[in-house]
């Protein structure tokens, strides 16, 4: 789970593995490996020092006074999910009050959360907002199989999606499902244990 920078002899440079929660060493890494690439000298490279250790991610201005939210939604949830973002959900709700229901009955997540998945997120698919946008996932497979047409159903016109798209995005998720389970059910071969007559 470790990075690497990396400088081709072309000049191209890479950055490979690592993980979300180190992007900024990542980042800082990437641009002393630039620097040290166009032979920038030490003492102008504290001008050109990278700025990530210093920006605030999305979301964190003002996140500590959200607006109060109504009577049984889950605004302390939506805060710590999206911080001052969450003014861009209550706004959904507000234009569309069949927003506030569940995404997937069962769990915590609101229908405005798919949409905003797509428009704010980069969503592209049922499954991104299932399982990558979302936890829903992970937390209940079963449940959001039942509910993955209706999910599509709602991400459909966010993303110009027809008939034919919807049950094609359902039997991906399905499919995804079912290979789930599948490997579930396989034995595991580190601990299966061999008989010798």
């Amino acid at each position: 789970r470790r990075h690497t920078v990396t400088a081709s002899d072309s000049g191209l440079i890479s950055v490979t593995g690592g993980k979300f929660t180190t992007y900024r060493q990542m980042a800082q890494d990437t641009v002393d490996e630039v620097l040290r690439h166009l032979h920038v000298r030490w003492l102008d490279r504290r001008r050109h020092r990278c700025r990530t250790s210093r920006l605030r991610l999305l979301g964190s201005d003002g996140h500590d006074t959200p607006t109060p939210g109504t009577p049984g939604d889950d605004l302390d949830r939506l805060v710590g999910r999206y911080g001052s973002q969450v003014a861009e959900i209550r706004a959904l709700i507000a234009l569309d009050a069949s927003l506030a229901e569940p995404l997937v009955p069962g769990l915590r997540y609101l229908r405005a959360e798919g949409v905003y998945a797509v428009r704010s997120e980069m969503a592209t698919t049922l499954v991104d907002v299932l399982s990558r946008r979302t936890r829903a996932h992970l937390e209940d497979r079963a449940a959001c199989l039942a509910a993955a047409r209706d999910v599509a159903r709602l991400l459909a016109p966010e993303l110009g999606w027809d008939d034919a798209e919807i049950d094609r995005q359902v039997a991906e998720y399905r499919s995804l499902c079912d290979r789930e389970l599948a490997a579930a059910e396989r034995p595991d071969p580190r601990h299966t244990s061999v008989s010798i007559a």
